[in-house]
């Protein structure tokens, strides 16, 4: 799909310019409209780019619960998806977005409320993101590409969903996953923590700092240890330990 009319993703403040889609069912058919999920099932036409995609084509119409929006997700090499939420869609809500990994390197950093998921090409993800979720595709030379669709929630979506023992195991394989993956972000973040936590100038000099301050020089010193992460990551962290923090004291 060299040719394909990838259209910069419309949550701009979310991503640093390299997060871009393809719609396959939207209305007018038009594959640049990448959110049109409040028209309703019935609005929505197949795109060019889905009648070329016979494989993609069979598996929306076999899909089990009403679509609202079906498109493509690319996320080029070395590109982010800064730490957001979702707050419009979930299973309270009725609606829910559902992942299938058609291009997925094994360097994409996908965390979900600090939780990295590596999720392979081929399967099929339900994910809550309304919970703080952010992407990195660390591969140097290949993009990451998801199917993601916008659904209706009615009985037989919710009757694939994993309960009791099989949601129990789907967790330990996320968790054993996340285990196995190559270091990442979150990992380099820990390691330079320890190593800080012996330095008492660098304590000295980042306990003093407003918070966008704090961030940049996190990532500066890491990087001066030989340590990679962005200030967004170490933002991201610093906020889930914030959460954790209320979330332990019932605030």
């Amino acid at each position: 799909m060299s040719d394909a009319p990838w259209t910069a993703h419309f949550n701009q403040g979310y991503h640093d310019g390299g997060w871009s889609g393809l719609a396959l069912l939207a209305v007018d058919a038009d594959p640049t409209q990448l959110l049109c999920r409040d028209l309703g099932s019935s609005a929505l036409q197949p795109t060019v780019w889905l009648q070329r995609c016979p494989l993609l084509s069979a598996w929306l119409q076999a899909f089990p619960a009403p679509l609202r929006s079906a498109r493509l997700l690319r996320l080029a090499p070395g590109a982010v998806i800064r730490e957001h939420r979702d707050y419009d869609i979930g299973l309270p809500r009725g609606l829910v977005r559902v992942h299938l990994p058609i291009v997925s390197p094994s360097q994409v950093e996908f965390h979900v409320d600090g939780v990295r998921v590596a999720m392979r090409a081929g399967e099929c993800w339900y994910l809550d993101l309304s919970l703080p979720h952010r992407v990195r595709n660390d591969s140097p030379d290949e993009a990451r590409i998801h199917l993601v669709v916008d659904c209706e929630v009615n009985a037989a979506l919710q009757s694939l969903l994993p309960t009791g023992e099989a949601a129990l195991a789907a967790e330990a394989e996320v968790f054993a996953r996340q285990a196995a993956a190559p270091e990442g972000a979150r990992e380099r973040l820990e390691r330079f923590l320890a190593r800080a936590l012996e330095d008492r100038a660098l304590l000295d000099r980042l306990q003093v700092l407003a918070a966008d301050s704090f961030d940049a020089e996190v990532s500066a010193a890491g990087a001066a240890m030989g340590l990679r992460f962005d200030a967004d990551e170490v933002r991201a962290a610093r906020q889930q330990g914030q959460r954790r923090w209320l979330e332990q004291r019932g605030l």
